[in-house]
């Protein structure tokens, strides 16, 4: 096991940069994001599925008594709530070193998740193209909602196993 003091990610060896700190370089490291994906792909699952049926819930008893906005405006704090907890629970479950390379890369991951899944979901449950997709974001409630997504992609940056970011 190497320690490097200075660097960056180069391939598939992680070297810490002089922000970040130390880090493990070589195999080492590609296990280490190896983690980071995984515990992105289980803190993904877990709010899109809380958030499939909230969602669920939203459209069909909440929003057409209150409207759109409002019912998002009454989803976000639980789900930022679950983020939260989620977050913290898949880096401490899976491990994932407070390196901002590292979280960072779980952010990017979860935003790749989200963007397939939602695409996915708006074609094949509503009909959508991803025009229509994407400009359901321009309304108040959908840039409303987008916010809350990325606010909720970015936790792992900030919560975790007691290692800054």
């Amino acid at each position: 096991m190497q320690i490097i003091q200075t660097g960056c990610i180069i391939g598939y060896e992680l070297q810490a940069s002089p922000i970040s700190g130390i880090c493990i370089a070589g195999p080492a490291a590609v296990r280490i994001m190896k983690r980071a994906l995984v515990a992105g792909t289980v803190y993904f699952l877990a709010l899109f599925a809380l958030g499939f049926l909230l969602g669920t819930i939203r459209v069909i008893l909440v929003a057409p008594s209150v409207g759109a906005f409002a019912a998002v405006l009454a989803e976000i704090p639980i789900m930022l709530t679950a983020a939260f907890f989620s977050s913290q629970w898949t880096i401490r479950r899976w491990n994932v070193p407070g390196a901002a390379a590292i979280r960072w890369a779980m952010v990017l991951w979860f935003l790749v998740l989200l963007l397939l899944f939602e695409t996915l979901l708006g074609a094949m449950l509503f009909g959508r193209t991803v025009a229509e997709q994407w400009g359901s974001l321009e309304t108040p409630a959908g840039l409303l909602g987008l916010s809350a997504q990325v606010i909720a992609a970015l936790l792992p940056v900030f919560v975790g196993n007691g290692e800054l970011a």
